[in-house]
């Protein structure tokens, strides 16, 4: 057994048949049935079953993938950080949308000017899909406002994000203070299904039998916004996506007297992590940096609004 194999195995796992996996290895296929019928030759065991032209993990095979995702992913911590050396290091960090739009880019030039050796991939996505790459070690580090539902990824607290009911300057609930059973029958603008916003809402709404109504559906902030902005409806959305519109009274964040809505922003990696020098640098300066932007809680000029 060598880290080829075990290479191999998991393109077969996480690309479902071994056609696929031989393309993104750039090998030929009979060398990827090959390699696994040696591993299941070598240590008697099978690892996948093959039904109807399918692949599917046996228990064995099910066993094997943790350890092999833990091997390989040390295996390639090892080779970026002897390729790159300790003295020119790449981070890959992943985070969504609203963090990235509202803080990740000030906080990588922060570490650009503070630590100009260290190189950074970004990626921007939702938390599933952080979590997917955070999973398969194609991130080191993630920053994240949703849930990633995984016991091998760990959590830490980065900051509080207060969440607003924002509505336009034509709207009839511009001004007014209400409570939640007021938002019943009020349009919404929404976004995706996966989105942990709406989700949150959603729940919320049933647990006190309110009913709205989705005007639009939207994947982005900016698309959201605009349809504030147009008087289609209430968007429930990050106080600091909005920070802007609110302060020109563009924008209006009704109070609802019963409900407070915050959410936590997180960092998030993998247990087994090897947290380098360079994350462990990343991490502080992403601290730093936040503890300065939001130090004004008050309303005024910080970015969590009352």
């Amino acid at each position: 057994m060598n880290i080829r194999y075990l290479k191999i195995f998991l393109a077969v796992v996480d690309h479902k048949t071994m056609n696929a996996a031989a393309k993104v290895l750039n090998i030929a296929q009979p060398s990827i049935s090959q390699a696994i019928q040696e591993m299941e030759h070598y240590y008697g065991v099978k690892l996948f079953d093959r039904l109807n032209r399918h692949l599917y993990l046996t228990p064995v095979g099910s066993q094997l993938l943790s350890y092999a995702r833990y091997i390989v992913s040390n295996f390639n911590d090892m080779e970026i950080f002897l390729k790159n050396s300790a003295q020119n290091p790449i981070l890959r960090i992943g985070s969504t949308a609203t963090f990235s739009t509202c803080f990740l880019s000030n906080i990588a030039a922060q570490m650009q000017r503070l630590h100009p050796n260290i190189s950074m991939d970004m990626v921007v996505t939702n938390t599933a899909t952080v979590g997917e790459k955070l999973l398969s070690s194609q991130l080191d580090l993630g920053i994240v406002e949703g849930l990633v539902d995984n016991p091998d990824i760990l959590r830490v607290h980065l900051m509080t994000d207060h969440v607003v009911f924002a509505c336009g300057q034509a709207h009839p609930l511009y001004g007014k203070r209400i409570r939640f059973r007021d938002l019943d029958g009020q349009a919404f603008i929404s976004r995706e299904e996966t989105s942990y916003l709406r989700n949150r809402f959603d729940a919320m709404a049933r647990e006190r039998g309110i009913a709205y109504r989705e005007a639009w559906r939207c994947s982005g902030s900016e698309a959201i916004k605009a349809a504030v902005a147009a008087g289609q409806g209430i968007a429930v959305i990050s106080a600091v996506a909005v920070k802007a519109e609110l302060e020109s009274g563009l924008f209006y964040a009704i109070p609802v007297e019963d409900v407070e809505f915050n959410r936590e922003v997180a960092l998030v990696y993998h247990k087994n992590k090897f947290l380098s020098p360079a994350l462990n640098t990343f991490i502080q300066v992403c601290r730093d940096y936040l503890q300065e932007a939001l130090r004004n809680e008050d309303g005024k000029e910080g970015y969590i609004l009352p």
